[in-house]
């Protein structure tokens, strides 16, 4: 019997699979099961691990540096690679 995992479902006219997982390689970003332009809904699928916590975005400005070291070394990684813009 299969297992329930739960997960988080996107739909998106365009999506860079190559960007989360890199950084879930990084440990930075939840596991992407599916990521494909599907016909029939005439845009990108983008399934990926629900991860239970909290948003980046409900502690700014200040973010603890147990979570801001991490994600500014992912941030680097995907700019090295092209994969990210700065703002």
């Amino acid at each position: 019997m299969a297992e329930n995992h739960p997960v988080v479902v996107k739909f998106t006219p365009t999506y860079c699979a190559r960007a989360p997982e890199v950084a879930y390689r990084m440990n930075s970003a939840p596991k992407l099961w599916f990521c494909e332009v599907v016909e029939s809904v005439g845009m990108s699928v983008v399934v990926m691990k629900f991860v239970e916590g909290r948003r980046v975005d409900d502690d700014k400005p200040y973010l603890p540096e147990e979570v801001l070291g991490p994600l500014q070394i992912t941030i680097s990684a995907l700019h090295d690679k092209k994969l990210s813009m700065a703002i």
